[in-house]
């Protein structure tokens, strides 16, 4: 096969995907020696050797001249693992509170096949086993999974079709904190003008096919992981509860009913939709550096945030531990406490923002600046 896609190319300036003049070659005649002259040295290194046809070989309009697909690891923690088989990939696993850890992948799987009108033919969860029922793959609707089938690359015309069932299988660690999912073809037809011509994939068919397959499921799983993370961090937004504390001296500061760890995150996409610009972070300081900007400037460029009325200016915000809640104490740019009056106003819009925040799809993302 890779002979003749050579001697299909060589001469001429044309391919072997569009010329197929070289499959009427004939041998020629042996080359001819004058009598008394020696015979010259002969190399076993270029003889072609005699192939036996099968189904599933491929010449001339049929000869596949592609990369091979590739598996694609999108997924957190993901390898393709070195056990020979191409379709295979191993990740980290998510799952939902309460869940098992396989539980994601299969209903990932399961998502996927319905969103394409897949049938499951057999699914034996105990045994991480799922068949498929066909997958329809057409050639102008999903070229995609025509990664290299010889009638797409040759724009042949006609209809062309291909069927497959897949095979998937789920494995865990002995942990349970990583999965293996591989993906195998169990049945192929291939049909041009609803007319079945072959059930046998060519080799290349059959990797590409099947890698391709098993990368949309992967991205499917990726993309309800996302999700899972987003409802985590909406129910953690909704979580935070604020409160305005005064101390002794009038000094003024906010209290988040929530630990630390999972306030860290939070706070500066919060300072930022409230209308704070955030200059810098340093959580090993568990310290935020932000500026008030002027109403002025903020009036006229379209900065900051109308329910943000503190005095312009720079301020540092530290958030104290304490314990199962944090607590933000504001600092201007000498260094001192800042009284009730203004950390009100920082609460008021902090509060407003707090509405939106918990409702966004994704948190604001702090905009890092060096720092002054």
């Amino acid at each position: 096969m890779t002979v003749a896609a050579l001697a299909g190319c060589a001469g001429g300036g044309e391919r072997a995907r569009s010329n197929y003049e070289y499959l009427k070659e004939k041998n020629r005649a042996p080359l001819k020696i004058p009598a008394g002259m020696d015979q010259p040295n002969r190399y076993k290194d270029f003889q072609i050797p005699q192939v036996k046809r099968t189904e599933a070989m491929s010449m001339g309009s049929e000869l596949v001249i592609s990369a091979p697909a590739q598996v694609l690891t999108l997924v957190d923690g993901s390898i393709r693992p070195q056990d020979g088989n191409r379709a295979s990939i191993e990740f980290d696993v998510t799952a939902r509170a309460g869940d098992a850890p396989a539980e994601q992948i299969w209903a990932s799987i399961h998502r996927y096949l319905k969103n394409n009108d897949v049938q499951v033919q057999r699914w034996e969860k105990d045994r991480g086993l799922l068949l498929t029922d066909w997958y329809v793959s057409h050639q102008e609707d999903d070229p995609s999974y025509f990664f290299g089938l010889e009638d797409y690359l040759m724009e042949r015309r006609g209809d062309l079709e291909a069927r497959a069932r897949y095979l998937f299988q789920v494995s865990l660690s002995p942990s349970g904190r990583t999965a293996k999912l591989s993906a195998s073809m169990e049945a192929f037809e291939r049909y041009l003008d609803n007319k079945l011509e072959r059930s046998q994939p060519t080799a290349l068919e059959r990797d590409n096919f099947t890698v391709n397959f098993l990368n949309a499921v992967v991205m499917q799983y990726q993309k309800d992981v996302t999700s899972i993370r987003m409802d985590k961090s909406k129910a953690k937004r909704r979580a935070l509860s604020l409160s305005l504390n005064t101390d002794e001296y009038g000094n003024g500061s906010i209290g988040i009913a929530y630990p630390f760890e999972q306030t860290w995150p939070h706070i500066g996409p919060l300072l930022k939709q409230a209308g704070f610009e955030l200059e810098d972070q340093d959580k090993s300081q568990a310290t935020y550096y932000v500026t008030v900007p002027s109403r002025w400037l903020s009036g006229l460029f379209g900065l900051g945030s109308a329910e943000l009325d503190m005095d312009s200016g720079d301020y540092k915000i530290l958030v104290a531990d304490k314990g199962n809640a944090s607590e933000l104490s504001f600092y201007d740019s000498e260094n001192q406490p800042v009284k009730a009056g203004q950390v009100e106003k920082a609460y008021n819009a902090l509060k407003l923002a707090l509405v939106k925040y918990s409702q966004d799809d994704e948190p604001v993302k702090p905009v890092r600046k060096p720092a002054k």
